[in-house]
């Protein structure tokens, strides 16, 4: 697959549509947490679900996300909030040609497939997904 493996050129964006490399920072810390991470990196990746309203389809790939680089997986200690378990946390540089709009929606849907509850500041979670920067190159 073009644009998938560390290394590999990214696919080139459609006619007309500016190239974005995007940053996206995940992390877990209930359940089990590297199958969480590595299912939040397949789902970003793949093709969207059903009611992601054809999020990706006019990026690369049919996720609207192709990987550029993904680094090891780090355990770190929570910052702030309650008493929790340690996270596991990963960075996703990827290319994409979705809006910044589109994007949000597309993180916040996987986050929701893996049971993201939105109830504490700083509280538990199953994924998190931080879109960190968005550039146009």
């Amino acid at each position: 697959m073009n644009g998938t493996g560390p290394g590999s050129p990214p696919a080139p964006p459609p006619a007309g549509e500016p190239a974005r490399r995007t940053v996206l920072a995940l992390g877990s810390n209930l359940g089990d947490r590297l199958a969480t991470l590595q299912g939040g990196v397949e789902a970003l990746l793949g093709p969207p679900g059903p009611g992601s309203s054809g999020l990706g389809s006019s990026g690369p790939g049919s996720s609207g996300l192709a990987l550029v680089a993904l680094s090891p997986v780090y355990e770190t200690v929570p910052v702030g909030g309650p008493p929790q378990p340690e996270y596991l946390n990963a960075v996703l540089i990827a290319e994409t040609t979705l809006p910044a709009t589109a994007l949000l929606r597309r993180v916040q849907a996987v986050e929701a497939a893996f049971g993201r509850v939105r109830q504490e500041v700083w509280g538990p979670r199953t994924l998190d997904v931080d879109v960190i920067v968005t550039v146009t190159w």
